[in-house]
This record gives C-alpha cells, structure tokens and sequence, in this order.
C-alpha cells in the first residue's frame, strides 16, 4: 500500500515538472515574440507622430491587414501568449495538457484572431475608418499611456476626426463568440464573451508596445 502511494505521489511530482517546465517554455516563447514585436513597430500598422496623418489607401489597408494578421511577429505573439495562458489553465478540458493540447489552443487563437482582423478590416474599410495605430503627438508618459489605452475604444475616421472603433469590437465578440462553436463545453454567452474580452485585452497590450517601440528598442541596444 505504502509503495503504491509514493509511486502516485511520483507521478504526481512528475506531472508537476512538466507542468512548470511547459510554463517555462512558454513564457520564454512569449518573451521572444514580445522582444520581437518591438521590431515590428514601425511597420505600416503603426503611424508615427512625425508623419502628417493622411486617409489610408485601399492599398494600404491591404499592406495593414498582412502585416497585421501574419507577417508581424506580433500576430504569433497574442496567439502564444493566450494560448499559454489556456494551458496553464487547462482551457478547454477537453483537450487536456501536453504538447497536442498546447498546439490545439494555439491553432484556436491564431484562428480566431484572424477572423477578428478579418471582420475587423473589412467593417473598418466600409466604414472609412483608420486601422492603424496613430502614435500620440504628446509627450510624457503619463499622456502617452492615456492615449494607448483609449485608442484601443476609439480610431480616426477619414476626416481625421476621432470616433467609437466599433468595427474592432465586432470583430473581437464576433469572432470570439464563433469561435466557441469549436468547443463542446464552451457557450457563447459566457465563454465566447470571455474570449472577445481577451483580444481587448491584448488590444490595450500591443498598443502599449506601438506607442513605446522607440524607447523600448533604444533601451535593448543600450543592453
């Protein structure tokens, strides 16, 4: 009796390193991807404060939905980073832990994020409204965070006026709430609001990092 339950607190032990280990793992994947994402921002989804705003081109919003959407590292940095988050959770159950699980929830993610920025972009372009990221023409950074954050709820529209960016948040709930279809035990009035909330979330985040780029890579070469 005694052998069979230090065998079962054994495996338990085990379980739980690898547990960590798989944690580890992903926070160091994140802290690539975040270092990597700085790179890309100055790419056409960010406007900088020296440049004169200008209404986007159809063109351009092409140029900003790729970027976006696959080419920045930061479009594999919120689908690792969530998906991390999920596994640490053991969100879905039913898909369990280990490597199989953590690829299902990534692939979830990414997935999803996509048809945000696709519903996104498309709204977005209808409408005559402005994809990118417009940095703040203030300084300090007190000023500059407030404008981060609000500009995660608001964008310009082609007169150059702010507005409600109600196209990022259809795209966020709409495509959250599609995307608990995948799972049987999820519901979309719970689970799928969660998720839409999540992308906002992560909305606020990598506006920070549009906003601060400059400062952030300055400080890593300065390392």
């Amino acid at each position: 009796m005694a052998s069979a339950y230090r065998m079962k607190f054994m495996q338990l032990n085990a379980f739980r390193g690898v547990l960590l280990l798989m944690s580890f793992f992903g926070r160091f994947c994140i802290a690539s991807l975040f270092v990597l994402s700085l790179a890309s921002a100055q790419s056409s989804t960010v406007l900088p404060k020296e440049i004169e705003w200008k209404s986007v081109t159809s063109e351009q919003r092409w140029q900003i939905y790729r970027d976006k959407t696959f080419s920045s590292p930061g479009a594999y940095f919120r689908a690792f980073g969530s998906a991390s988050g999920d596994q640490l959770n053991d969100r879905p159950v039913e898909w369990q832990q280990g490597l199989k699980g953590y690829s299902q929830r990534v692939g979830q993610r990414f997935v999803t994020f996509t048809m945000q920025d696709s519903v996104e972009a498309g709204l977005s372009a209808a409408a005559g409204y402005d994809p990118r990221y417009v940095r703040c023409k203030c300084t300090g950074a007190g000023a500059r965070f407030s404008h981060a954050f609000k500009m995660n709820f608001l964008t310009l529209n082609k007169e150059g006026k702010k507005v409600f960016d109600w196209p990022k948040f259809a795209g966020a709930y709409g495509a959250g709430i599609v995307s608990t279809t995948w799972v049987s035990e999820y519901k979309w009035s719970a689970q799928g609001l969660q998720a839409g909330n999540s992308q906002l979330y992560f909305g606020v985040l990598f506006n920070v990092i549009r906003e601060f780029g400059p400062e952030f890579k300055r400080a890593f070469k300065k390392k």
